[in-house]
């Protein structure tokens, strides 16, 4: 009879176990999601290397750079597009081809960047 009653035991604590991991490992999840969800929405400024030389560059406007300043900024990470940066006011047509090798940016009246973010193309 006490056998019974171990085997009981044991049944009832491994629900038990196997709940609480379950609740832990959603509750858990939900932590990553959220924590992932704002990386995703702010961008790596200056995170890495390879982010630096393949655009696109968000801190030309996060950091109210005008487009002689971005320019420079973004010819020092990214050398094979160094001598082909394009400035372009708002009011001028953007360039329907897009080249690897090319970086367009858009910049207000007074020169500084503007939306789009600059970036290849």
């Amino acid at each position: 009879m006490s056998v019974k009653y171990i085997a009981i035991g044991s049944a009832v604590l491994l629900v038990i176990a196997l709940s609480v991991a379950l609740v832990e490992r959603s509750s858990n999840a939900g932590k990553v999601e959220e924590s992932a969800g704002l990386r995703l929405q702010t961008p790596m400024i200056g995170g890495s290397m390879q982010y630096r030389r393949e655009g696109p560059w968000p801190e030309c406007l996060s950091q109210g750079m005008t487009g002689k300043q971005c320019a420079r900024f973004i010819g020092t990470g990214a050398e094979d597009v160094r001598n082909n940066i394009v400035i372009l006011s708002d009011s001028e047509d953007f360039p329907s081809d897009f080249q690897e090798d090319r970086v367009v940016i858009r910049v207000d009246a007074d020169g500084y960047v503007t939306q789009p973010i600059p970036g290849r193309g």
